[in-house]
């Protein structure tokens, strides 16, 4: 038996979110200035770092609860930015621009080539070092009606390239990694839509 089972990567290679939400503190930098509180950029980028360092892997222990770590998120955050005024609105601005799903957008030969390989036969699965909100934003999009299987970092409790996450992904689907490949685009900014990168997980 030959290749059956075919995973995607997501940002990057079957969609796209804005620049802007690739650093993050810029979307608090911005809706800080629009509440009158004005942080600087260095700043801002700093506290986020030490903050992700703290608890940044406890989002693996937040699965189907990710509001809640975003909350304790932003309140450690303001914490450490002194930030006593204007805290809801701040926290609300910043997860709102973070959950628009309309931000992501699909390439445009997306739908067309998933559409593609099933109708050839292959089993697709996606592989992606996101949270619970990747499951809604594929619903957004109607990728949940093509994709067979989804893994995410957060539930595997693991990013990739950790094996534990294709590990999983190989499992959830019941396929043999001989029989699998995993497609990632390295840098869609800069490959124009090229795959640059095909991984073949290993037992």
């Amino acid at each position: 038996m030959g290749l059956s089972q075919v995973f995607f990567d997501f940002g990057g290679t079957l969609a796209q979110a804005p620049e802007s939400l690739d650093r993050p503190w810029k979307v608090w930098v911005e809706a800080s200035s629009n509440l009158g509180l004005f942080l600087s950029e260095t700043m801002v980028q700093q506290t986020l770092e030490v903050v992700n360092e703290e608890i940044g892997r406890e989002i693996y222990q937040y699965v189907g609860r990710t509001e809640e770590y975003w909350r304790r998120y932003d309140g450690l955050v303001m914490d450490r930015l002194r930030i006593r005024d204007h805290r809801e609105e701040l926290a609300g601005t910043v997860d709102a621009t973070f959950d628009d799903l309309a931000n992501v957008h699909l390439f445009p030969e997306t739908l067309e080539v998933l559409r593609g390989l099933r109708a050839s036969g292959y089993h697709l699965g996606l592989i992606s070092n996101h949270n619970d909100r990747l499951l809604k934003i594929l619903t957004y999009h109607g990728l949940d009606r093509l994709l067979e299987t989804v893994t995410y970092s957060q539930e595997a409790g693991a990013e990739k390239p950790d094996p534990r996450v294709f590990a999983k992904a190989l499992q959830r689907a019941h396929c043999d990694p001989s029989h699998a490949i995993h497609v990632a685009i390295r840098s869609a900014r800069t490959s124009k839509g090229r795959i640059e990168a095909v991984y073949k997980p290993s037992g």
